[in-house]
């Protein structure tokens, strides 16, 4: 898919405007690579338009973190408080995993903890998930 194509499919989903879209996709895809090593990055890079593939190489690998990290980061980023943040990027990750293919989405979360499930559309596997706002 386009850059366009993918913002688009997001707004529509998540009834944003498309500032905020746009924001909010490149924000998930800029944590989602601080959140990847570099082959894992580089493997996510070959499935997405150019304008995406920069915003995974904004910010250095660091420690793999958790999905309650993941959620403070998207809300310090995107100026939003935690509840917000939560909702709104749960809505653009169950977009943006039809995006990428099936292989490659499995790939990605093989490579992340079990708590990310929830962000791709499971239910919370606990009454304590980083989701139960």
């Amino acid at each position: 898919m386009q850059y366009d194509e993918i913002i688009q499919t997001v707004q529509d989903a998540c009834e944003l405007e498309s500032s905020e879209t746009s924001r909010a996709v490149e924000t998930f895809f800029e944590t989602i690579g601080e959140r990847l090593n570099d082959s894992e990055r580089n493997r996510l890079a070959d499935q997405l338009p150019g304008e995406l593939k920069e915003c995974l190489y904004r910010r250095p690998h660091t420690v793999p973190f958790g999905l309650e990290e993941f959620y403070n980061r998207i809300a310090a980023r995107q100026g939003l408080r935690y509840a917000a943040a939560v909702e709104r990027i749960r809505c653009v990750a169950g977009r943006l995993q039809h995006t990428i293919s099936e292989g490659d989405m499995e790939r990605l979360r093989g490579c992340l903890q079990d708590d990310y499930a929830e962000l791709f559309g499971r239910p919370p596997r606990s009454p304590l998930s980083p989701s139960a706002v």
